[in-house]
């Protein structure tokens, strides 16, 4: 298949969508196809550029647009681009704040409709709406789903993804049938080494993201309690700038009497931070359970065998929703701190099931099965 892939911005480390369709795009070339990428909103260029950047050393053809210009500027370089390479199929990689500032690319609308008709087209929904929780959040709300349900509409997409069980539900209720495609791991695993635990010291880790949420550190206080009466030691380490780390979490470390046991690593390589992984026990984050299946981090730690304590939990009709897919997914996930629990984990083996192999043939899968998703 000859795929183009639209994105907001192609600054490499620098917008997470872009990096995600950098490495999908790579694997697909790997498995024989032919993938290129549209960054059509990117602040990083002041004047079209088409250039070749790579992944593991595969390489793709990419053309890079300024958000400067006006969306009818932007679709007249979109269809000399796509009328030059002529996809079989053109995949809209989507999420609000991309195409838009304020996350409202009215825009796009029109930009679409220049865009040739012969491709089919694709749509993988990264995130959706804003929570409508105050009056102008609710009002933001209308707006991006409005927005949706025409674009939906207006290009009448063959296939939809979306990698979050929560937003499937809330495409279908704007007559949007979305398949599941899960996230792939944002950190590459070091194919040089194997997972390796210590013994007799316990290293939780927290990675990019950190909360002073008070269900973390509860968690992370009682497991803490666990592990020292075992008679192991204990690591905790964060890996980011720590000399960024805000007032409110270095507060809580210092309250749960744990900043003994803590350490921060700043910035690593991404093989560094890969070794970390392998040498770790326990991987914590703060985010709401239903958002778990749309972190790369969350696959990172499941690419690496790491099991995932997720303390903030959140319930429909008083039971656990665990917003990631598959069901070996969720053996990864523990919701109480248990000592006994993670040796289990441990000892059965957690086996990695959202590798990029696996993830990009479904995505080719379902691509030439040409699901029909408008009701």
């Amino acid at each position: 298949m000859k795929i183009l892939f639209i994105c907001g911005s192609l600054e490499p480390g620098k917008d997470g969508v872009g990096d995600y369709t950098r490495r999908l795009s790579a694997e697909l070339i790997r498995q024989g196809h032919s993938a290129s990428i549209m960054s059509i909103h990117d602040k990083y260029v002041s004047q079209t550029s088409s250039t070749h950047q790579q992944d593991s050393r595969i390489q793709a053809l990419t053309i890079r647009i300024p958000r400067k210009m006006t969306w009818k500027q932007r679709a007249m370089e979109a269809a000399k681009f796509v009328a030059d390479i002529d996809p079989d199929w053109i995949s809209l990689q989507y999420v609000p704040y991309s195409f838009h500032s304020k996350g409202l690319p009215f825009g796009m609308l029109r930009f679409v409709k220049k865009l040739s008709k012969r491709p089919s087209w694709h749509i993988m929904f990264h995130e959706l709406w804003v929570e409508p929780k105050t009056t102008k959040s609710k009002l933001i709300c209308f707006f991006q789903a409005s927005i949706i349900r025409l674009l939906v509409h207006t290009i009448k997409p063959k296939v939809v993804h979306t990698h979050l069980p929560l937003y499937e539900s809330r495409l279908r209720s704007i007559g949007c049938e979305a398949l599941p495609l899960p996230l792939f791991s944002n950190i590459k695993k070091n194919t040089t080494k194997k997972r390796h635990l210590s013994s007799n010291r316990f290293r939780i880790i927290f990675f990019s993201q950190i909360s002073s949420n008070k269900l973390v550190f509860d968690f992370l206080k009682s497991i803490a309690n666990e592990i020292l009466d075992s008679g192991l030691s204990l690591e905790i380490i964060y890996v980011g700038n720590g000399t960024r780390l805000k007032p409110e979490i270095k507060a809580a470390f210092s309250t749960y009497q744990l900043t003994s046991y803590t350490r921060f690593s700043g910035f690593l390589s991404e093989s560094e931070v890969s070794s970390l992984l392998l040498e770790s026990n326990l991987a914590i984050t703060p985010l709401p359970t239903q958002y778990l299946g749309k972190s790369g981090t969350i696959a990172a730690y499941i690419e690496h065998n790491l099991p995932i304590a997720a303390p903030i939990i959140s319930t429909m009709n008083e039971k656990p929703v665990l917003g990631i897919y598959g069901e070996q997914a969720k053996k990864f996930i523990l919701l109480q701190p248990s000592l006994k629990a993670i040796r289990e984990m441990e000892e059965e083996g957690l086996v990695n099931c959202l590798s990029i192999s696996e993830i990009t043939s479904k995505f080719i899968t379902d691509l030439a099965s040409r699901k029909m998703t408008i009701k």
